[in-house]
């Protein structure tokens, strides 16, 4: 199809978008403005959204807060942590395993920078910034310190795998609920985790968010007494959503996408296509509900039959439509456009989030299945799903071009998404 012309886009990491910013922008963007801190980072449309403003300011001796309006400030009432300079300075030590058993672990490769996950937290919670070099506060009284150091000997005992090699240790007061009973254990990895009692209020909340941290982070959880591991996969966060002010109908979207993907259809279109045929059993109930239904009237048919031509004559107003479209090589995408009463919580510096809202919700439909199968583990699956992947991406890319706004993943992160657009599309800006 069209969209294997050009390479496709790919996800950036937050340390090689932060490089791509000019350190004095990031710099005067964490001090405040007039406008929306992260609309001022960077000039590339596809990057302005980015969380460079957030995490982006390792080069100075600064902690952020969001202020009461929603601002991103540098906070001269915590401790200033240059965190890229005081984490080359400091000696990483191995966790200790004692420690380790007592608390919950959120671990990591070697290639995650501390200034990415204060990047995630802060876009997760308004509270969370830096209160000492390797202590990131999250909310409440809720911290992460380190990092720690995952040697051989150490991930042997806690179950960890090569892949994560260093930890922060989750400091959170204990909440849990009653003891889960022993036939619901296997029903839900909460409960295998938390076998003498699921967590809920603070611990379950914090919990959830770093289980998503973890997927965008290819990390992982160990659950302190249980030592269970929840690690997600991270190629399993498909689907993307473009939050904007901009509405396009479906024609306009369609016209858009046409380019890179021919095939794509409105999916009213659909209807009463390939019908299938009535099995005998269909059929009876149909008969017998036509034999007990009021005959109609011969001037309520004649009314009814008006109304039916209006409606058709007049102009139809839509307020949420999807478009369908092959991707890969046996995929189906459905772009869902609608308005959302509410954006998602990573976008709440933007002026534009705080009016009217559209979301184009990009799913992946694997063989056109409505619903994504919960694991994959053939090859064959995982390099349709890497390129269903890119086609989305190439899509989202697209429409942010035009609509501009924000891209944001499944677990509500923001993606930049390092890709030219296409001249053609400029027409539709």
């Amino acid at each position: 199809m069209g969209q294997e012309a050009s390479l496709p886009p790919r996800r950036r990491s937050f340390r090689e978008r932060m490089d791509a910013v000019p350190a004095g922008e990031a710099h005067d963007s964490a001090r405040g403005g007039g406008e929306s801190a992260l609309s001022q980072t960077a000039s590339h449309p596809l990057t302005q959204t980015s969380m460079t403003s957030v995490g982006g300011l390792r080069a100075f001796d600064t902690a952020l807060r969001v202020n009461d309006t929603g601002e991103i400030r540098i906070d001269d009432h915590v401790a200033r942590v240059s965190m890229g300079a005081s984490a080359g300075e400091r000696e990483i030590l191995p966790l200790p395993l004692e420690l380790a058993q007592d608390h919950h672990l959120f671990c990591v490769g070697a290639s995650v920078e501390d200034d990415e996950l204060e990047a995630l937290a802060v876009s997760a919670w308004d509270e969370a910034h830096w209160v000492a070099p390797g202590r990131l506060h999250l909310r409440g009284g809720v911290e992460l310190s380190g990092p720690w150091s995952l040697p051989v000997n150490v991930r042997g005992e806690l179950g960890l795998g090569a892949d994560l090699t260093s930890a922060w240790v989750l400091e959170c007061e204990p909440m849990r609920g009653a003891r889960v009973p022993e036939e619901l254990r296997g029903s839900d990895r909460w409960a295998e985790a938390f076998p003498e009692g699921l967590p809920f209020g603070t611990e379950y909340q914090v919990l959830l968010v770093l289980e998503r941290m973890a997927r965008r982070l290819a990390g992982a959880l160990r659950i302190a007494g249980s030592g269970r591991i929840i690690q997600p996969d991270p190629d399993s966060a498909v689907s993307l959503a473009v939050y904007t002010p901009r509405w396009l109908g479906p024609a306009q979207l369609a016209e858009a996408l046409s380019s890179a993907f021919p095939e794509v259809i409105d999916s009213r279109e659909l209807i009463g296509q390939d019908a299938p045929p009535q099995t005998r059993r269909e059929a009876a109930a149909e008969r017998e509900l036509r034999s007990v239904a009021p005959e109609l009237s011969d001037e309520l048919r004649e009314a009814l039959a008006r109304d039916r031509e209006r409606a058709e004559a007049s102009e139809q107003v839509v307020d949420g439509y999807a478009l369908l479209t092959p991707i890969a090589n046996q995929s189906m995408m459905m772009i869902e456009a609608h308005q959302v009463e509410r954006a998602p919580h990573v976008l709440r510096w933007e002026q534009w989030a705080q009016g009217a809202v559209i979301e184009y919700r990009l799913r992946w439909l694997p063989k056109g299945q409505v619903q994504i199968p919960e694991a994959i583990v053939t090859r064959s699956e995982r390099l349709e799903r890497m390129r269903s992947i890119r086609d989305i991406e190439s899509a989202a890319t697209i429409i942010h071009a035009v609509t501009g706004g924000a891209v944001v993943d499944e677990d509500d992160f923001l993606v930049s998404l390092d890709d030219s657009i296409d001249a053609d599309h400029s027409q539709f800006v």
